[in-house]
């Protein structure tokens, strides 16, 4: 469950930082390894904050490490802040978005993901996404769209 506004019973248990990278209305999306947690879905690139490390820094040091793109020359533009609650816990995840003119060059980190794919956001429900990557894909476009 996805809530835009933190519920007061609601005591995340870590906090992520993610980037929704769109080249000319695709996604970039990582296929997690089989033994990661999450096997084989597709998630946004990203990851856990540091203790005392900011959403910013770590979105820019977890992009790097799985993806090897350099977020820091592309300005993240900090779109918001979702609580998730689900079968894997507690969380709050920090929404970035970086806006490419042209597709880098991926390197995964074959660690932790196995795949990468560009996609349309519309078309990526058709994969196996994460837990409410969905609903986190879709809260993205409408974040983006009133932004415009």
């Amino acid at each position: 469950m996805i809530y835009e506004t933190r519920p007061k019973d609601f005591k995340a248990e870590y906090e992520i930082a993610i980037c929704f990278f769109d080249c000319k209305g695709e996604i970039l999306l990582l296929q997690r390894q089989e033994w990661d947690t999450a096997p084989n879905e597709w998630c946004i690139p990203g990851g856990m904050l540091h203790e005392r490390e900011s959403a910013h820094d770590a979105v820019i040091r977890e992009t790097k490490e799985e993806t090897n793109i350099d977020l820091e020359k592309l300005e993240p533009k900090f779109l918001g802040k979702i609580c998730i609650r689900n079968r894997n816990g507690s969380f709050i995840s920090h929404i970035f978005s970086a806006t490419l003119f042209q597709k880098p060059k991926v390197i995964i980190n074959s660690e932790e993901h196995k795949a990468y794919k560009w996609t349309r956001p519309e078309d990526a429900h058709k994969m196996n996404l994460v837990l409410d990557g969905v609903e986190t894909i879709q809260l993205y476009e409408e974040w983006s769209k009133q932004r415009e």
